[in-house]
């Protein structure tokens, strides 16, 4: 097509046609990745404005976008590898083999290897966000732009909130939303791979990915475990419960020593102390997980009989309208004590804390080749959000 066939019209703010003034034209412009000059600086002025290098380079170089605003084919980050022949994934039916670390750091190519640490921070950042033990338990995430954050903390007084009408006159129930007293900071959660250039030249960058991804899904195992210390401490006497015996969920079920007993009836009934809201996620260790698997349940499911029953032969059946009890999922975890379930509504428990634009490798050491490690880190913190949807059960 000649550039004199390709129409273009112009439309106001009200979607109406306009003339553009004698002497204006409209130019469209498709930036080309070899236009851009890649420098060490870019990684300081993305980390300024709390972005990634990809980010930076997407203003740079626009890619398209579907109807839906996905990115279609490869972004402004792999348009820059295709510009230096950097191959990551091999394609064994086509007879392509990915390319190794050496690629970056090609002589007659100084500007490929500011692409490197990138190519690390991507692989770690798909780890990072790939579901994981630690996501069961979060219900919000909040970005923040430094080190430091305030806490959520909501409270009420339970017996003015549940009034069921106010006087004409009277002050109604009262909700406080306020931050925390004292700010928290998020932590640094990181490995150090030892490694050396000479290894990184030689390795095929489909195998590094592996080995990335690897150690980063190894490392969350550990924000897991932060996670639930956050929730449960300061956890408040009135949500702590014995499953049996006196005061007990199960006050029928006579408390032992050994073995840790846990009654359908007393499960469920701690259940229903989530009340308006649902219980939906467990954590336990092995043990304690399997006597909660293992538990003694009637043969028939008490709801299904109670919507069987009849009042007569047109009686109305039985429905329980609330959900006090779902499908629930299970999470294991060894740092919880034995005998102990942690239960949690993840929508409103706990939210995770990112810091923005946290770095994620020693940028200046790998692009200039001088290293003997390669440090790859997140920046995070947790904390509750409503300490009413966070509940334990002790096996007594």
């Amino acid at each position: 097509m000649k550039e004199k066939d390709i129409k273009i019209r112009v439309f106001d703010a009200e979607n109406k046609a306009v003339t553009l003034p004698e002497g204006h034209r409209i130019e469209i412009v498709r930036h080309d990745p070899k236009d851009i000059k890649l420098s060490p600086q870019m990684y300081s002025t993305a980390a300024d404005r709390k972005m990634s290098l990809t980010a930076l380079l997407e203003e740079a170089d626009p890619s398209d976008r579907d109807a839906n605003g996905q990115i279609t084919g490869l972004d402004a980050f792999e348009r820059q590898m295709q510009r230096f022949g950097i191959v990551a994934n091999a394609i064994p039916s086509a007879g392509i083999s990915a390319s190794d670390g050496s690629r970056f750091f090609q002589s007659n190519t100084p500007e490929s290897a500011i692409l490197f640490p990138e190519f690390i921070n991507r692989v770690a950042r798909m780890a990072i966000f790939e579901p994981d033990t630690v996501d069961e338990l979060i219900g919000n995430t909040r970005n923040i732009t430094g080190s430091v954050y305030e806490s959520v903390r909501i409270s009420w007084d339970e017996d003015d909130v549940l009034k069921r009408r106010v006087a004409e006159g009277a002050a109604f129930p009262e909700a406080t939303i306020t931050w925390a007293d004292e700010a928290d900071r998020v932590f640094k959660y990181g490995v150090a791979v030892n490694t050396t250039y000479e290894f990184i030249r030689r390795c095929p960058l489909d195998l590094l990915t592996t080995v990335i991804t690897i150690i980063v899904k190894q490392n969350r195992l550990r924000e897991a475990d932060d996670a639930i210390k956050v929730l449960r401490d300061g956890m408040a006497d009135d949500y702590q419960t014995n499953a049996n015996g006196a005061g007990g969920e199960d006050a029928s079920s006579v408390a032992s020593a050994t073995p840790r007993n846990l009654s359908f009836r007393g499960f469920l009934s701690w259940a229903m102390r989530f009340y308006p809201y649902s219980l939906t996620t467990l954590v336990a260790n092995k043990q304690t997980l399997l006597t909660l698997v293992t538990m003694a349940k009637p043969s028939l499911d008490p709801f299904q009989v109670l919507s069987a029953m009849k009042q007569g032969p047109d009686g109305p059946s039985f429905n329980l309208v609330q959900s006090f009890w779902n499908n629930y999922r299970l999470v294991y975890n060894e740092s919880l004590p034995e005998n102990k379930i942690l239960g949690i509504n993840k929508q409103y428990a706990m939210e995770r804390i990112v810091e923005v634009g946290a770095d994620l490798v020693e940028t200046e050491k790998i692009i200039s080749r001088q290293f003997n490690k390669m440090v790859i880190s997140e920046s995070h913190g947790y904390s509750k959000i409503m300490p009413n949807c966070i509940r334990e059960l002790t096996l007594n």
